[in-house]
């Protein structure tokens, strides 16, 4: 998802990424071609994401950052909002509690799921290391 138009890839250093995905997956924008990246565009495309995707998970998330409005978002559009009780970050007790008043519930561990495998091979995958502090 993209928050420029489908001929701009920011930042510039995931064009490669970019170019793996076209063959087998989709480049999705909202914007006309040309149009350069602008801080009020992600808002707009978090909220195409957290309405495309079943459910949202905030691993880290400070005030007013772009997980916060994917988070409200997703909420709004009646999706699965969850946050990991491990967050790290200095943000992370009051991210935890701006989401919780908002509706959304902790997550003991995070499934990694792909369109290869069912969600319950998904759960038997080791979960990811935090990392050291």
């Amino acid at each position: 998802m993209l928050g420029t138009g489908i001929d701009r890839v920011y930042p510039s250093c995931h064009a490669d990424l970019a170019a793996e995905i076209v063959p087998q997956g989709a480049l999705v924008t909202e914007f006309a071609c040309g149009t350069p990246p602008r801080a009020f565009h992600f808002p707009r495309r978090n909220r195409l994401i957290s309405g495309l995707a079943l459910g949202t998970v905030v691993v880290e998330a400070a005030e007013e950052s772009g997980s916060l409005i994917a988070a409200r978002c997703a909420l709004e559009q009646n999706r699965r909002v969850q946050v990991e009780a491990q967050l790290v970050g200095d943000g992370a007790s009051s991210s935890r509690r701006t989401i919780a008043r908002s509706g959304g519930g902790p997550t003991e561990r995070l499934l990694f799921m792909s369109n290869r495998s069912t969600p319950a091979q998904s759960a038997q995958r080791p979960r990811a290391t935090p990392p050291a502090e």
